[in-house]
Order: structure tokens, then sequence, then C-alpha cells
């Protein structure tokens, strides 16, 4: 039989049989062709062609949901960005606020300090009697004084000469020995 329909071919001539399939080829797609446009044209829809619509509509959407994922990525790195600085800034502002509190309670101390002595020295210098342990208490603030003014740059100039007294006047005593 398949030698048969070979003769049949052999026959027809194969160049008639490669149009023959050529044409019925477009055929086809002109028949398919025409029903689509027909379909167009009755505003009827296929099955196929339904599905390709709703697919290149959740293919539209998701491209959409992916821009706005890009777009609130981006936002929120924005303002984390934004955060991150106001952060900066708001700590420089808070270790300024440190630093100054810090002189200021550092001022306060090295004031005190003075006052305690500038009273001591004076009161010595009035008369009063003072205990050893007094003086060398006087003695110890001294130090203290002069160790935060070198641990801040900063110089003595206020309590030397009533500390240079105090000081004259404590060896006097640890010499010649402390009133009861």
């Amino acid at each position: 039989m398949g030698i048969e329909q070979i003769q049949k071919i052999h026959e027809f001539g194969e160049v008639n049989v490669i149009i023959s399939i050529l044409l019925c080829a477009a055929l086809v797609i002109a028949l398919r062709a025409g029903w689509e446009k027909l379909l167009d044209v009755l505003g009827l829809e296929t099955k196929a062609s339904l599905q390709k619509k709703a697919l290149e509509q959740r293919l539209s959407d998701m491209e959409q949901k992916i821009a706005d994922f890009e777009q609130s990525q981006h936002d929120y790195h924005g303002q984390s960005i934004t955060i991150r600085d106001d952060l900066e800034n708001n700590q420089k502002v808070l270790q300024d606020g440190i630093n100054e509190l810090k002189m200021l309670l550092i001022n306060k101390e090295i004031d005190d300090i003075r006052t305690t002595i500038l009273d001591f020295s004076n009161a010595v210098m009035n008369g009063r009697n003072y205990n050893k342990e007094q003086y060398e208490h006087i003695i110890d603030l001294y130090d203290k004084y002069e160790k935060i003014l070198d641990q801040n740059g900063m110089t003595n100039g206020r309590v030397t000469a009533s500390m240079e007294f105090v000081l004259k006047n404590y060896q006097d005593l640890m010499d010649n020995g402390f009133k009861k």
C-alpha cells in the first residue's frame, strides 16, 4: 500500500505535491486569520484568546506590583538614610550637650575647691586654728584641684599664693606642734 502511494506521487509529480502542500498550509493560515477576524467583528472571543488576555493581564499586574515594590524599597531606603542622618545629627547635638554639661560640672567643682581653699587660707590668716586632718584634707583637695586642671588643659593662677601660705603654715605646725 505504501509503495502504491509513492508511485502515485511520482505520477502526479513531486513539484506538484510540494505546491499542493504549500497551498493547503496557506489555506489553513488564511482560514484561521479569517476566523479570528470574523470573531473579532462579531465581538466574540475564543477560550484561547480569553486565556491569553487573562495571562497578559496577570503579567501586567505582576509588572506593576514589581514596580511598586521597587519604588517602596527605594522609598524605604531613602527614609532609612534620612533616619540615619537625623540620628547622627541628634547624637552630635547630644554629645555637644554632654560636653557642655561636663565642662559646667568641672568648672563648678574647680570653683568649689577654690572657694574651700581660699576660705581655709583666709581663716588661717585671721588666726583660726585647725587640726592636722583639716590641713591634710585641704592639701589633698589642692592635689585634686591641680589634677582636674591638668586633665582639662587648664592652668592654676587663683589659689597659688593662698596654698603656699597654707603649706608654709602646715609645715610650721608640723615642726612646732598643733595647738590642742
